[in-house]
């Protein structure tokens, strides 16, 4: 979370980028900076509607398309464990491994140095310059392994 009178960094760099910051962005880009898990576009949307901000489901369709497009999140099927769907989270330099349980559901992200060393080896061999790392990892986690 920013500190006080200090702007959101996602806020920041639609600044730099001319784009406007209307109310509904502002809480749109605090609810996906706070958040401590993948958001679901209707997360977004029922959590906005409980500080009483009016907000309808294309506004944060295309504000989360906008942020996509210019690179700031990152749009995930995360195996696909839940139909269709699609979520979102903040771009980050580090890439991680998103580790998810065919079972239940749960999705864990993997932080781990073998992901950059892999990307080093990547650009060893092939002379490509990576921009974005997205790895998933269909598992049973070890709740579902008891459970069997």
């Amino acid at each position: 979370m920013p500190k006080r009178n200090q702007q959101p960094e996602l806020a920041s760099k639609l600044s730099d980028k001319g784009i406007r910051l209307t109310k509904q962005r502002r809480i749109l880009i605090d609810l996906i900076e706070s958040a401590n898990q993948h958001l679901h576009p209707s997360d977004l949307l029922y959590q906005a509607r409980e500080k009483g901000v009016k907000l309808d489901r294309t506004t944060v369709y295309r504000t989360l398309t906008m942020l996509k497009e210019l690179g700031l999140v990152e749009e995930l099927d995360l195996l696909h464990l839940n139909g269709h769907e699609h979520y979102y989270e903040i771009r980050h330099d580090r890439g991680h491994i998103h580790i998810g349980c065919i079972s239940c559901g749960k999705i864990l992200e993997l932080h781990t140095d073998c992901l950059s060393d892999l990307c080093d080896e990547i650009r060893q061999k092939t002379g490509f310059i990576i921009k974005t790392v997205r790895t998933e990892v269909a598992a049973v986690c070890p709740d579902c392994q008891r459970k069997t």
